[in-house]
């Protein structure tokens, strides 16, 4: 590529320039010399769609033609913005460059150029794989694994076919520059001098054009990701989109946009009208609000003559098991196919198994503060990103410190990643262990140690640690690119979805492994674990927020503890944060908290519900047998989840639509509301209302108001 644009710059110095014969043309050049790259863009970023179009063409099986084109025409649209904000970078400079009399001037513009769309056509490239992967288009989430550049790059080089994408990008940027060098050669070589209200009128003329064409419309407002939604399928939705777009748009609205302005998409009502109703929402009937100032705060009392259904320690030890990307639909006891979960379908026969679970995001980093925090996730970055979570904030090991918990959290991976030390060390965790505190000579991927050497030294650690305490393992085998051991390779190289599923599978063999090594421990009696997955993984493309990369399984297994309880299933609808407030319903101690989830073991008689986060604007509720999705910015889309679960029926349910939409709004507006204001905890509250003393509000109070 460099070497082809010295020949091309050496071609260009080396031409001799014929004077330009017009007068119109010599004054009006520069906007021609534009006004043709405009073009020869757009039809360069429409060549990407169509790159797009054939990479899924199957998803586009079913979809009428006429949509597929009405795609195409949207898009252009998206197009005509990105092009339009990039030459005006561009044209402010050549206004005032003399590109006419310099050769070398002329030749370096030329260049700067071509590397600036090279750029953006890199981007659109890397957006051909991230829609597979995400199904989404670029946004936010790819200049997040940045701060992971290096495993992030050994997985991209061993999982895609790197190298014939780097020669279609080649390809496609040396056809662009070699076109834009020649429109050069013919439009700006020719000599001419301008006065300086020619310049002006130039300057403001092509500055107009190029404002108007980055607004995308004529209305008050500019153009947003909405507008691409004009199908009841997902394929041309997405299509229509341009992926730099939704990049810079949610970079820009992550960066740059103040909580005001996250604030005034969320609002449906006011603040604290919001609040309240999350609190009808989640409050248990023996919980107390105890703080105004920090609403969601309360304290779950128990009946002093109540006694546990076993004869278990009344502190028994707590673990999370936390397996990646652990999705329902290969769990065979939730009718998943393969035979993949053989371990997992075991121990599920002998605890309690709620098959209508769902993970609250679509990464690690969203689905550790569902569970750990009882916090569902915000718009844009991770809480655990974020700079107001370093304000105070309850986790399943501070909750428990006050009952002389001790705690441990073991990852393979890199404890730096996504800020999750720093985050849990702040907020009550003590004791970690990452992947550097494993033996060099430990099987390891990109990402980090074995499921296997990670639950070995889990249960080194539990056997090491005083009792009561609290143990967090994170797993990470079943990650991309999904190498595991060699003598691991259950399914054959042309089995469907072979890699991910012998991943899957070791993983599973990994945690039998683990509670075969437990059961031989004294603690193991003593505790209650939880097996939850971090997030599924996206295997449907109908949809934008397809429910299976949320559907996950969730166990609670003891037998020594659960006793009688144990050995059931349950079909309430429900989510990581009820995880937190459920374990404090098991343990029965007069706990402070700040959960946004409820005890599952005690509710009332509903079906529950799970509100769901991805990380480019939209939001999620299941609830009824519907699943509503909601694109801040453009329309819902509402569908059955055992009927068609890919056929859009807003249109069929408004009133449903316009229901679901309220809530899950709601909830999101007072999640940002109490975090961005700081108002999620205050450790004083555990010393002034850790015992009876009167809070501000029962849940009956509540009712009444």
């Amino acid at each position: 590529m460099v070497s082809m644009l010295t020949c091309i710059r050496h071609s260009l110095l080396s031409r001799k320039v014929k004077p330009g014969s017009g007068k119109l043309a010599e004054e009006f050049r520069l906007l021609l010399f534009f006004s043709l790259v405009f073009g020869v863009s757009l039809i360069f970023f429409g060549l990407f769609r169509l790159f797009l179009l054939f990479r899924y063409l199957k998803l586009a099986a079913d979809i009428p033609a006429g949509e597929i084109g009405r795609a195409f025409l949207v898009g252009l649209r998206f197009d005509m913005v990105i092009v339009s904000y990039i030459l005006i970078l561009l044209f402010l400079p050549a206004s005032f460059l003399p590109l006419s009399k310099s050769h070398k001037i002329r030749a370096a513009f030329l260049m700067i150029l071509g590397a600036v769309f090279g750029f953006f056509f890199l981007l659109s490239t890397i957006d051909l794989e991230f829609f597979g992967a995400y199904n989404a288009r670029l946004n936010l989430l790819a200049v997040q694994y940045l701060e992971t550049m290096g495993p992030a790059l050994r997985t991209i080089w061993q999982e895609y076919p790197v190298i014939p994408y780097l020669i279609l990008w080649a390809v496609v940027s040396a056809l662009f520059i070699g076109i834009v060098f020649w429109i050069g050669q013919v439009h700006l070589g020719r000599s001419s001098c301008r006065p300086i209200w020619q310049r002006a009128l130039l300057l403001l003329s092509g500055l107009g054009l190029l404002v108007f064409g980055a607004r995308g419309t004529v209305s008050s407002s500019p153009i947003n990701w909405g507008y691409a939604y004009f199908s009841q399928h997902n394929f041309p939705n997405q299509l229509a989109l341009n992926g730099i777009f939704t990049l810079g748009r949610s970079i820009y609205q992550e960066m740059i946009e103040d909580s005001r302005s996250v604030a005034k998409k969320l609002s449906v009502t006011t603040p604290d009208e919001a609040v309240r109703t999350v609190q009808l929402l989640v409050a248990h009937p023996a919980e107390t609000f105890l703080s105004a100032d920090y609403p969601l705060v309360r304290r779950r009392d128990f009946p002093s003559a109540s006694t546990t259904a076993t004869s278990a320690p009344e502190r028994p030890n707590v673990v999370i098991i936390i397996m990646e990307s652990f999705t329902a639909e290969f769990i065979g006891v939730l009718g998943g196919a393969y035979q993949a979960s053989p371990q997992f379908d075991r121990l599920a026969q002998e605890g309690i198994l709620f098959d209508r679970f769902y993970a609250n995001g679509c990464r690690t980093n969203r689905g550790l503060t569902a569970i750990l925090c009882s916090y569902p996730g915000l718009i844009g970055l991770s809480m655990m990103q974020k700079v107001e979570s370093q304000q105070p904030m309850l986790t399943l090991a501070s909750v428990l410190k006050p009952l002389g918990y001790h705690n441990c959290f073991i990852y393979g991976g890199d404890l730096n990643f996504d800020n999750m030390e720093g985050f849990f060390r702040r907020h009550g965790f003590d004791r970690f262990v990452g992947q550097e505190d494993f033996p060099k000579e430990a099987f390891q991927t990109e990402w980090g140690i074995s499921d296997e050497e990670v639950f070995h030294r889990a249960n080194q650690e539990f056997s090491r640690l005083p009792q009561p305490f609290v143990g967090v393992v994170l797993t990470v085998s079943n990650h991309e690119p999904y190498r595991i051991p060699t003598p691991y390779a259950y399914y054959p190289q042309q089995h469907v979805q072979s890699r991910f599923l012998n991943s899957f599978k070791y993983s599973d063999y990994a945690l039998g492994r683990f509670f075969e090594e437990a059961r031989k421990q004294p603690y193991f009696d003593h505790t209650l674990f939880v097996i939850v997955a971090d997030h599924g993984k996206n295997l449907d493309y109908r949809t934008d927020l397809s429910l299976n990369q949320f559907h996950i399984p969730c166990l609670f297994y003891g037998p020594k503890i659960l006793g009688d309880s144990s050995r059931r299933r349950i079909h309430t609808i429900a989510s990581q944060i009820d995880i937190l407030p459920t374990l404090i319903g098991i343990l029965r101690q007069p706990l402070v908290h700040h959960c946004w989830g409820r005890d599952l073991l005690s509710l009332p008689e509903d079906e529950g519900y799970a509100m769901l986060t991805a990380n480019d604007e939209k939001l999620g509720l299941v609830q009824d047998g519907y699943y509503l999705v909601v694109r801040l910015g453009g329309p819902p889309s509402l569908y059955l989840v055992e009927d068609e679960p890919d056929k859009d029926r807003a249109a069929e349910f408004p009133e449903v639509v316009s229901r679901m939409e309220r809530k899950v709004k709601i909830m999101a507006q007072a999640g940002w509301y109490i975090f961005s204001q700081r108002r999620c905890w205050n450790p004083e509250l555990v010393a002034v209302h850790g015992g009876k003393e009167n809070g501000i509000d029962t849940f009956s109070k509540l009712l009444s108001r």
